[in-house]
């Protein structure tokens, strides 16, 4: 079975959003009085030029997953973790805690070059004694590893920039929860292709195939993008894996996953399991002139 290429399943995932984004900017532009209109483009063309050269992270991530920089005492809470990722190479990193934790908020968000940003309920656990510091360790190392492998660029400027798709996508997504009771709702969900194949059939016949074919393609994104994002995620958890699993830590990530219930599969979790190959020994070579070549620095 051919595998897909990551950039293609990258460009799936971001291209239609950015696109109904940009759509959806526009249309604000539009409406706002005329000596408004150009101030505003200019104002967010500048930020994101700012984002996609690498200054004005920090505020951006705060503002993007609602976190404060840690406190001192967050900070000396979290020093073992800290000290315990510069082992494994993940060094120079910017601590965040969320101000506020819901039950589907991830545990611990890498963004930008340097931005960890992590729940307070995770920060109160390792304080408490509720999970060690090396089951945090392997943790955040999975997640920078699977980060580190999309290879992202301008992260923090494309997700500034799609912004108004993530607005749409939570309204519709309340909407649905809202009128979740309703019979059917679910089956015509599901039919939504059989939907598009009339739309398109019937718009042909009737002389208006762009229309009908305009309609189809947005219900075949509704497919596409969530299993190309599908597809993603499992590709770069499974690079982030095997990073913990060549650190020896595997065993102490399945063990955080089993204990508090998370979502995986069991050849996920066997895959954690396993021991990496010993070492091949070569040439003795002076500690000056070795290289951190697992190193995962986010500078």
């Amino acid at each position: 079975m051919m595998k897909i290429p990551m950039t293609v399943l990258k460009a799936t995932t971001f291209w239609p959003a950015a696109l109904v984004s940009f759509v959806l900017f526009m249309l604000v532009v539009a409406l706002v009085p005329p000596s408004l209109s150009l101030p505003l483009v200019l104002a967010v063309t500048a930020v994101l030029v700012a984002l996609a050269s690498g200054r004005l992270e920090e505020p951006t991530v705060e503002l993007l997953t609602v976190a404060r920089a840690a406190t001192a005492g967050e900070r000396q809470v979290m020093g073992v973790v800290v000290d315990g990722l510069a082992r494994v190479g993940v060094t120079d990193l910017e601590l965040l805690v969320r101000r506020r934790q819901r039950a589907s908020t991830p545990a611990v968000t890498v963004l930008g070059r340097r931005s960890l940003v992590l729940t307070p309920g995770l920060v109160e656990a390792v304080y408490r004694g509720w999970v060690s510091a090396d089951e945090v360790v392997a943790l955040v190392a999975q997640a920078v590893a699977a980060r580190r492998a999309r290879r992202p660029r301008a992260e923090l400027a494309g997700l500034v920039a799609t912004s108004p798709w993530r607005a749409v996508v939570m309204v519709f997504r309340g909407v649905g929860a809202a009128f979740a009771w309703l019979p059917f709702m679910g089956m015509a969900w599901a039919l939504r292709g059989v939907v598009a194949v009339i739309c398109v059939l019937q718009s042909v016949v009737e002389g208006r195939a762009a229309v009908g074919l305009l309609g189809g393609a947005v219900i075949a994104l509704t497919y596409l993008v969530p299993a190309a994002g599908r597809a993603l995620q499992a590709r770069t958890e499974a690079i982030g894996d095997q990073f913990v699993v060549d650190q020896r830590m595997g065993g102490v990530l399945a063990r955080f996953l089993t204990r508090y219930e998370h979502p995986t599969t069991v050849e996920r979790l066997r895959h954690l399991e396993q021991q990496p190959p010993p070492p091949v020994p070569g040439p003795s070579v002076p500690l000056a002139t070795q290289l951190p070549l697992t190193s995962l620095s986010l500078n």
